[in-house]
This record gives C-alpha cells, structure tokens and sequence, in this order.
C-alpha cells in the first residue's frame, strides 16, 4: 500500500495533471472623445515646443524618437519614536468650605450654611418652613 502511494506521488510530480486554459476576451468601449482630446494635448505640446525651441537654440532638443526617462524621487520622513501626552490641570478652590467650589458659590468668603434667608420677616429660616 505505501508503495502504490510513494508510486503515485511520483506519477503526479513528473506529469502533472492537466489543466484547460480558457481563453479570456475582454471588450473595450471607447468613445473616441479622449483620442481627440490626446491629439489636442500633443498638439499643444508640441506648439509650445516650438516656441520654446526658437528662444532656446542652444540647448538640446528632445525629439519624438527620443526616449525620455521620468525620474520620481521618494521622500521619507521618520516620525517620532515617542508619544507625549500633555495633562493640564487646573485646581478649583472651596475657601469657605461649604463644597461649592469658588467660581461656583454666590459667597465664597462666607459658608452658605451660615447665610439665613428670611423673605417673610418672621424669624424662621426659610428653609425650614413650609
């Protein structure tokens, strides 16, 4: 059994199996505005580089036959190994002790369970009546 297997293994590495190819047919559709469109641009360029030929005689000029080779040059910039955070704090004081802080409390100077308000002049806290 393990010979018939070590055989086929063989078999397969030396003539593998055959796989079809099937063709592929790809269609493009084109309107024909962006060959005009190409032609007008050459056209362009190449009355631009007319003008510029006249003004430059003394340099070389870049036929169409020429190849011209287009050079990208990559820049990478390292970014910054650490992080740092800022936390900002800012305190908030209670002076007088009442636990409303400062910019909160009606009277900071003074505890607020020492103000008594009576509207009614009767004597009695308002708080405490109903």
């Amino acid at each position: 059994m393990v010979g018939l297997l070590f055989l086929a293994g063989f078999a397969w590495a030396v003539f593998p199996p055959k796989v079809p190819q099937v063709p592929v047919h790809v269609a493009v559709a084109d309107d024909g505005e962006e060959e005009e469109e190409r032609d007008e641009d050459e056209e362009d360029e190449r009355e631009e580089d007319d003008e510029y030929e006249s003004e430059q005689e003394d340099q070389p000029v870049v036929e169409e036959e020429d190849e011209v080779k287009i050079e990208y040059e990559f820049v990478t910039q390292k970014l910054p190994d650490t992080v740092v955070d800022t936390v900002v704090e800012i305190p908030r004081y209670d002076s007088d002790g009442d636990g409303l802080y400062d910019d909160e409390d009606p009277h900071p100077d003074i505890n607020e369970f020492l103000i008594v308000k009576d509207d009614n002049l009767n004597g009695i806290d308002d708080k405490y009546e109903r």
